[in-house]
């Protein structure tokens, strides 16, 4: 499965792809770029890179009062979930704690801490504090849809409290979670997880029409069951 990642910045965006191997960088946009044409051209980089991925993860929002434009890098991050939500493609949105959780253990590490976990816990060395939350945005997708396992309580943590929040929609079981902004964590072989059941273990269910048994994961976002 292809998991991009990305770190949302205006003068340094950090992207992350998982394939048939890791990789990470920057997008930077030209230094004399403002305005809406900057945040134009992050965005259709984010695009291109996102064309091809099965699953988007990305930090969301973090606000505080000393932050100078906010308003942009609100604005870049609704374009880039607005070609996401367009173009069918589901999306994760991760708090910058839970980041920092999942690489460092501690939701207030500082950003070099956070570089320096990524490399020994992944043998990544970023030079760049946004490509290593993207790095460690990509291994919470991974994490996910099961392609890698958490191997942290801390880590642990994140991935089901990010499992809880998903599955908010009142529904029996994982086949009305789905799509576009919804991600379903990896699902037991043979079945699904029922959302009340998410920290606890698999539980069956029989909803053959949803295409989501007999082997698992099938990337089929926007099959819904009968109610």
């Amino acid at each position: 499965m292809r998991v991009v990642s990305f770190d949302l910045s205006l003068t340094a965006t950090g992207w992350c792809v998982s394939g048939t191997a890791v990789e990470w960088g920057v997008f930077n946009p030209p230094a004399k770029m403002r305005d809406i044409p900057r945040i134009d051209w992050v965005a259709k980089q984010c695009a291109e890179w996102a064309r091809s991925a099965d699953l988007v993860v990305m930090e969301d929002f973090a606000f505080v009062a000393s932050m100078s434009f906010a308003r942009e890098i609100a604005g870049l991050s609704y374009m880039v979930r607005h070609w996401l939500w367009k173009h069918q493609k589901p999306y994760v949105l991760v708090a910058p704690t839970s980041v920092k959780k999942m690489a460092t253990g501690k939701g207030n590490a500082d950003k070099s801490l956070v570089m320096k976990s990524v490399f020994q816990r992944w043998a990544h060395d970023c030079d760049n504090d946004n490509s290593a939350d993207a790095v460690t945005l990509c291994y919470i997708g991974r994490s996910l849809v099961g392609e890698w396992p958490s191997t942290t309580d801390p880590q642990r943590e994140v991935i089901a409290l990010l499992g809880v929040r998903l599955l908010s929609r009142k529904s029996t079981c994982l086949c009305t979670a789905g799509g576009p902004g919804m991600l379903p964590p990896r699902m037991a072989e043979g079945g699904h997880r029922r959302a009340s059941r998410f920290s606890r273990g698999a539980e069956r269910a029989d909803h053959p029409r949803c295409g989501w048994h007999q082997g698992g994961w099938r990337l089929r976002w926007q099959a819904r069951c009968a109610p």
